[in-house]
């Protein structure tokens, strides 16, 4: 139990006056020069002297105690500290796909040729065709190969002069490219230019032909 007198300035802590003793007094103010205790029975007698010689007297009966239980400071609770989300980590980024396309070679386009020709001396023709050129542009790879249309064109003009020849060649060619699924316009308008060469040829040598009939016909 804790026994408390606390009055203006003054405050007294745990008087027991069955035993006459006083745990500690508190005076507010800083002018005091001294202090008097007197201890009775059931009285207390306090005299305080300021710096000025002024006194102030204090009588205290049992009485006037308070008398309080000691109260548990309740520890004080702690906020909650806000858990800091840890820092997500960055994805690395992926390294693309290489496309896996697979090489063409000219031997494995002459087992194309040979399951997709039914004529044997016609695909023979077409390998031969697409050999020479293989070995012209020293390409390995038969797609690689068949994108340089305009030189395969170029270089089969100067090889080839007689039209129906040339004309034949081209087709071979552009056979090679309809079995690999590429389109090629400049092949195929070629193509066409070259048949229409080669008829107007033939037609002029059938003219001249029946020129020649008739004339002999006439003597």
């Amino acid at each position: 139990m804790c026994n408390i007198y606390k009055r203006k300035m003054i405050q007294i802590n745990n008087i027991n006056f069955s035993q006459k003793t006083i745990e500690s007094i508190q005076i507010d103010g800083g002018d005091v020069k001294g202090i008097e205790v007197e201890l009775h029975n059931n009285n207390f007698k306090l005299t305080i002297i300021k710096n000025t010689n002024e006194t102030i007297k204090e009588e205290i009966n049992d009485i006037n105690f308070i008398h309080k239980e000691a109260e548990e400071e309740e520890p004080e609770e702690e906020e909650p500290k806000e858990e800091q989300p840890e820092p997500e980590e960055e994805p690395e980024p992926e390294e693309p796909d290489e496309p896996n396309e697979e090489i063409i070679t000219l031997d494995k386009f002459k087992g194309i040729l040979e399951a997709k020709v039914d004529k044997k001396n016609t695909c023979k023709t077409y390998y031969r065709t697409i050999r020479d050129l293989y070995k012209y542009f020293k390409y390995n790879d038969m797609m690689d190969l068949l994108s340089k249309e305009k030189e395969i064109i170029e270089h089969l003009e100067q090889k080839y002069k007689t039209t129906s020849t040339l004309k034949n060649k081209l087709c071979g060619i552009y056979k090679c490219y309809t079995l690999l699924n590429i389109e090629s316009k400049l092949l195929k308008d070629k193509i066409e230019h070259y048949k229409i060469t080669q008829s107007i040829k033939e037609d002029k040598k059938i003219t001249k032909i029946k020129k020649q009939l008739k004339k002999q016909t006439q003597y």
